[in-house]
């Protein structure tokens, strides 16, 4: 009366993306970006987004900490 388990998948699970460090370089970009006006704070939090793995709630926050 049980249903029957699901199978298993053959696909290859993805490796989980890594979390890049922010260096020197990235945060002076960001710095930068920042500074000028809200389309390169849009560009800043794409940025960190990409670099980092960041979500966009938590690369806002590490602007505004900036």
């Amino acid at each position: 009366m049980f249903p029957e388990p699901e199978p298993v998948s053959t696909a290859p699970s993805t490796p989980a993306r890594r979390r890049g460090a922010i260096d020197a370089e990235l945060l002076a970009t960001l710095r930068r970006l920042v500074s000028q006006d809200r389309l390169r704070r849009t560009a800043a939090i794409r940025l960190l987004k990409e670099r980092t793995g960041m979500n966009s709630r938590d690369a806002r926050r590490f602007l505004d900490a900036l």
